[in-house]
């Protein structure tokens, strides 16, 4: 089996999902972004596709010219009706592709450990490993999205509605970041520190708190994961170790 994985920064940035896919088989095709790739990719050539989060807005395509390929890419794998994840920048481009307008939150910045709530729907769904019950989630962004067309609601913050959702049967996205590792959080504390210092949060209560939730995390990704591709792969592909 093979993964189209897409990234904005680093390969680092799949996380603790990397070794998920692993387990399961994949091949990991990383493809950068910016590298303009994806018109020469058929949406059919990658049992998975992942779009990871990235420090852009999807409204900054002047500026990141490359954003309308993913776009583009994304239209192309929802008609097909191939498995798709987003996370963070990759939900807002599945919601932009479905008409769903990005823009910068009113709230301002959602960054830390912070709990999702997932709803009757969700609880239906992969997406229960991630409710409060189960696991903190580590929150990175500042901008959010007009719900989509065609979308189910599936979780939602104290500041932002649009956690989690999923299109038809074999999309699913998140707000949030489940895949985060320490390496992503050094990353980030290394790269845009001031970004994260915020009423209620600073760096240093993030690192703090990261001893306490990133194994569960973890746990709980793992869960997700697997359960989702269960049901989005044929039941022949499946290797999950």
């Amino acid at each position: 089996m093979k993964a189209l994985i897409v990234y904005h920064k680093t390969k680092q940035d799949l996380g603790t999902i990397k070794e998920m896919l692993e387990k399961r088989g994949f091949t990991l095709d990383y493809r950068f972004g910016e590298d303009d790739e994806l018109p020469k990719i058929s949406e059919n050539s990658h049992d998975l596709a992942v779009f990871l989060g990235g420090p852009m807005g999807v409204y900054e395509s002047g500026e990141h010219p490359y954003l309308l390929n993913e776009i583009d890419y994304i239209q192309r794998r929802l008609k097909a009706d191939k498995p798709l994840l987003g996370i963070c920048l990759g939900a807002q481009l599945i919601a932009q592709s479905l008409g769903g307008d990005v823009y910068k939150g009113a709230q301002g910045r959602e960054v830390g450990w912070c709990d999702v709530q997932i709803n009757g729907a969700g609880l239906k769904t992969p997406m229960r490993h991630f409710d409060p019950s189960k696991t903190k989630i580590m929150q990175a962004h500042q901008d959010t999205f007009d719900f989509p067309k065609g979308a189910e609601l599936l979780g939602s913050s104290d500041m932002y509605n649009t956690q989690a959702y999923r299109v038809g049967g074999k999309v699913m996205a998140t707000q949030f970041h489940p895949e985060a590792d320490q390496h992503i959080l050094d990353y980030w504390l290394k790269n845009k520190k001031d970004f994260f210092d915020v009423e209620d949060n600073s760096p240093e209560k993030m690192l703090a708190e990261a001893k306490l939730y990133l194994s569960i995390l973890k746990t709980q990704t793992a869960l997700f994961m697997n359960e989702w591709l269960d049901d989005v792969l044929p039941k022949s592909g499946n290797n999950n170790a």
